[in-house]
């Protein structure tokens, strides 16, 4: 199939010399896998162009390859933590008795991966956003005037404050 010139068998079509410079890409790569980093240079330099055009492509290929398993490998993690959420979390300070606040988890969007807190009552309330809403729902459940029980929060959350330790400067 391919000529002999000066010792060298040369390559009858492009196909020929593709699959060569391939073949040799292959040999090179096993070979700097086999060697110090910085013994490289001798193997790189005594490749052919269509061998190192060869190899990029090849490492581009596998480069892609270990991207989209690296991909998968996070989506069936997402897919995992997706399975275990909502989940009870430790409830806020300030929290009405008879509520519990849960942790859900972000599945798509920029967010995605992370999470969120909703709280429950035992009055029905489902998904209530922030804790200014457990607030007043609470108090308009239980018959008392959701703006003071608010104003009072409020007022509780500000002692609160007050008596973290400071950062001295």
């Amino acid at each position: 199939q391919c000529e002999q010139t000066d010792g060298f068998a040369e390559p009858e079509s492009a196909y020929d010399d593709s699959k060569a410079a391939r073949g040799e890409a292959r040999v090179a790569v096993v070979q700097l896998l086999m060697m110090r980093a910085d013994a490289w240079g001798g193997v790189v330099s005594g490749l052919s162009i269509a061998a190192l055009e060869a190899m990029g492509s090849h490492l581009d290929r596998s480069s892609k390859l270990h991207s989209r398993k690296i991909e998968q490998k996070a989506q069936r993690q997402a897919q995992q933590d997706q399975q275990q959420y909502p989940i009870e979390t430790t409830a806020p300070e300030g929290l009405p008795e008879g509520w519990t606040a849960w942790k859900h988890l972000y599945k798509s969007g920029k967010s995605m991966g992370g999470t969120y807190i909703r709280y429950v009552s035992r009055y029905g309330h489902k998904g209530v956003q922030s804790m200014r809403s457990v607030i007043r729902l609470d108090a308009a459940a239980r018959g008392l005037d959701p703006d003071a029980a608010e104003r009072q929060w409020q007022q509780s959350k500000k002692g609160v404050e007050e008596k973290r330790p400071q950062p001295s400067m």
